[in-house]
């Protein structure tokens, strides 16, 4: 029975955050990206603008001029003067990273379960639900772990940490977000 009540509860926290994040049609806000890596002494820490659109756009615009971009099957990073474009589905980790925070975004989490929740823990904080994602499959060569750190009040996206096997891992905190909002999708150029 405990156990019955514990899966109901989880559920319908789940439920909860599809439902409130299903009619986002476009983020705007601010991100920071922490890097840790045990072969850096350092954390490295860059911010920028996030932008996201129905249902397949997303870009990172980095502050330094960097940028990572994803347009329907398409995806262009750039880094420094260096500029790579390419096809998602020949891309596996940047597939995954794009179905990745697509599901963050609106909630829908099967792309990353595979529908099957038993990998998924949720913990509940007075502000927070941090749901902590077990991967599997394919998806493990890239991340062993997927934590995501939801507000309570709008059951928005606030975190996003993505943990290798090694244990490093790439955190972005997402500040001052705007939502539903006009966005010029120019931003989801691949220049």
């Amino acid at each position: 029975m405990i156990l019955s009540s514990f899966l109901y509860a989880n559920e319908s926290i789940l439920e909860k955050i599809k439902t409130n994040t299903e009619s986002i049609t476009s983020i705007k806000s601010d991100f920071r990206e922490l890097k840790s890596s045990m072969f850096v002494e350092n954390d490295v820490i860059t911010e920028g603008k996030f932008h996201y659109a129905t249902e397949d756009k997303v870009c990172l615009h980095y502050n330094n001029g960097d940028k990572l971009l994803m347009n329907g099957d398409n995806f262009m990073m750039r880094i420094g003067e260096d500029k790579l474009t390419g096809n998602r589905k020949s891309n596996p980790m940047i597939s995954q990273l794009g179905n990745l925070l697509k599901s963050c975004v609106t909630g829908d989490f099967t792309k990353i379960t595979g529908g099957n929740h038993k990998n998924l823990n949720i913990e509940t904080t007075p502000n927070h639900y941090i749901l902590t994602i077990n991967m599997t499959g394919a998806s493990k060569k890239y991340f062993s772990n997927i934590e995501l750190r939801y507000h309570k009040e709008n059951y928005s996206l606030e975190k996003l940490k993505m943990i290798e096997a090694s244990g490093d891992f790439t955190e972005y905190t997402f500040m001052n977000q705007s939502f539903n909002q006009q966005i010029d999708l120019s931003v989801f150029n691949l220049h």
